[in-house]
């Protein structure tokens, strides 16, 4: 009965210590390689998170936010006060791509579009389409925007209130295979067919117009984002961000400064690189 009853005080005693482990501590560590530069680009800033493996990145003001599907995080840093902070500790997004107040996220395992409004409260945004693995969102509005349906190899389009869905299993024009990013670029669509290595452009009524980047050597294309002028692709398996024009014509290229950029995003002249080999993220600016 004795050896019972020190059996029992052991399990409860590996259970206490076991609820009072703490997971591991994320941290924000300013690498010193401010500066570093080739070819036309430079690196103003780069930071390593420690404990968090990286993929998805975007930018608002001050703020550079971060996700991870292995530790289901969303991070939020703010680059003048080095201060970094979590948004969500329970939730898979892989891409964040949306400059506004309120940032859409895709939950990956949940099937739904979230959004984030600047506190602890998220709006279910309400799609009458059944979702398989959502990973990417960009668009005008709430009332105009492109939602990558990835495990149903297509995207969902919102155009004026109006859904439809683009897209099916495939290697021909119109199909995907295995798609991750969605841009929305001079009034269209560019999405990223990551298992067809092309960029493919559709108007913003689901009207398949061209696809491009297979002929430029892509391997495993993830992230993409705008300036306005210039599309920026990352590419992690050929270490490299490409920069296209709204014609599909490479213009130029970013490597070297970068280690396996499975996403990037662009705002105001900086190009913000998650580089997921290194688990770091980084600020580049293109030289003057």
């Amino acid at each position: 009965m004795k050896t019972l009853y020190n059996f029992i005080l052991l399990i409860n005693l590996i259970l206490l210590i076991s609820s009072c482990q703490e997971s591991p501590r994320t941290e924000i560590i300013v690498d010193e390689v401010a500066g570093q530069s080739y070819g036309n680009y430079t690196i103003i800033k780069s930071c390593k998170i420690s404990n968090v493996n990286p993929v998805g990145i975007a930018a608002l003001n001050e703020y550079v936010f971060i996700t991870d599907t292995t530790r289901n995080l969303v991070l939020r840093y703010n680059t003048e006060l080095n201060i970094l902070d979590t948004i969500a500790s329970d939730l898979k997004v892989c891409y964040v791509n949306q400059a506004a107040s309120r940032i859409p996220l895709p939950l990956w395992d949940k099937d739904s579009l979230f959004v984030f409004r600047g506190d602890a409260d998220f709006y279910k945004f309400q799609i009458p389409i059944e979702l398989n693995n959502p990973t990417c969102f960009d668009g005008a509005n709430v009332n105009n925007f492109a939602l990558v349906d990835q495990s149903n190899h297509q995207v969902v389009i919102n155009d004026k209130g109006q859904f439809l869905s683009v897209g099916q299993y495939g290697h021909n024009e119109e199909d995907f295979d295995t798609p991750t990013t969605v841009c929305l670029h001079a009034n269209k669509y560019y999405v990223v067919d990551s298992g067809n290595k092309k960029i493919k452009v559709f108007d913003t009524t689901g009207r398949y117009l061209e696809s491009f980047g297979d002929k430029d050597g892509l391997i495993y294309p993830t992230g993409i984002s705008s300036d306005l002028i210039y599309l920026f692709v990352a590419d992690s398996k050929k270490d490299q961000i490409l920069v296209y024009d709204g014609f599909g014509t490479l213009r130029d290229s970013i490597s070297q400064i970068v280690t396996q950029p499975s996403d990037v995003f662009v705002l105001k002249g900086l190009i913000y690189v998650c580089n997921h080999k290194d688990q770091t993220f980084s600020i580049i600016k293109k030289k003057l």
